[in-house]
């Protein structure tokens, strides 16, 4: 099998409201490409998760999934509010996230820096194609 990625366009990271803590989630795999440029967050977060022991153990209590429009419809994605997603930025070892993680460490406000990178980052969206060999 071979599977080839192509553009399939370009979109803002995704989020999602809690009504029950009144509060608002970021899809995890967005920031991850958008601060760091990978094509392939799924993996990268799961070399940042075994690479950081406390990340890993603290996964299941700061991410929540919701329900968002992916390229094949709506699936259950991970998402953390900005608390979490200080711990998840903190992990990522990529240069390029360098710049973010010290405006995360110099504010008192990070949910108005990650609504900020919500609203202005640009990923770019590669959509799968499976070629039979």
């Amino acid at each position: 099998m071979i599977i080839n990625k192509r553009p399939a366009g370009i979109m803002k990271i995704r989020t999602a409201w809690s009504e029950e803590e009144n509060r608002r989630y970021y899809a995890v795999n967005d920031v991850v490409k958008a601060l760091t440029g990978t094509t392939d967050s799924i993996n990268y977060i799961k070399k940042m998760r075994n690479d950081d022991k406390a990340l890993a153990e603290s996964w299941t209590s700061i991410v929540k999934t919701f329900p968002l429009l992916t390229l094949r419809g709506i699936k259950q994605i991970n998402c953390a509010n900005s608390e979490g997603l200080k711990k998840i930025v903190n992990s990522i070892p990529s240069p390029k996230a360098k710049e973010f993680k010290t405006k995360l460490s110099e504010t008192d406000n990070s949910e108005q820096l990650f609504e900020t990178l919500a609203k202005t980052a640009i990923i770019e969206v590669f959509s799968v194609k499976r070629a039979k060999l």
